[in-house]
């Protein structure tokens, strides 16, 4: 068979273009990993509360987290659509005293979506696997810019190992 380099180029661009569209397609609708050990995805670190980074608890990496009443950590991302998610998973652990009381709340501009989740408290020494409904925080296909774990009370250090959209 007989193909110009022309014809080549066009067919491989075309297939180039193919599999541009499935990769695309498949991250929009698979899960969205903004931390699992480091900031992913282009989320950024906006907190007011301290926040190592770099930390870990039992042997896997987490940002440790600590701070006063209302302080948080927040993921910051510009302009990001919640179309095609339905679930915030949040991997979490009371670290060494536990009792924790946090909200998962979503906002843009500065105001958050209402409502928002209270977890359950957090326990010591245990990771605990939070799955939120993006209807409980008010996030149904729309677009947000900050997703922040805000501490209810002061708090003891605790670590998140992961958050993910699925």
């Amino acid at each position: 068979m007989n193909i110009s380099r022309r014809g080549a180029l066009v067919a491989f661009a075309g297939a180039c273009a193919s599999i541009s569209s499935v990769a695309r397609a498949q991250t929009s609708s698979g899960p969205h990993v903004i931390f699992d050990g480091q900031l992913r995805n282009g989320w950024q670190n906006n907190s007011w509360a301290k926040v190592d980074l770099g930390s870990s608890f039992g042997g896997a990496p987490a940002i440790q987290v600590e701070g006063a009443a209302w302080s948080a950590l927040q993921f910051h991302h510009a302009d990001f659509s919640t179309k095609g998610f339905s679930k915030v998973v949040v991997k979490i652990n009371g670290g060494k005293t536990g009792g924790q009381k946090l909200a998962l709340i979503a906002s843009t501009d500065k105001k958050p979506f209402a409502p928002n989740k209270t977890l359950p408290e957090l326990v010591a020494n245990q990771w605990q696997t939070f799955e939120v409904d993006i209807s409980a925080i008010g996030v149904v296909d729309t677009t947000i810019e900050n997703l922040s774990l805000q501490a209810l009370q002061d708090t003891q250090p605790y670590y998140v190992a992961s958050i993910v959209l699925v």
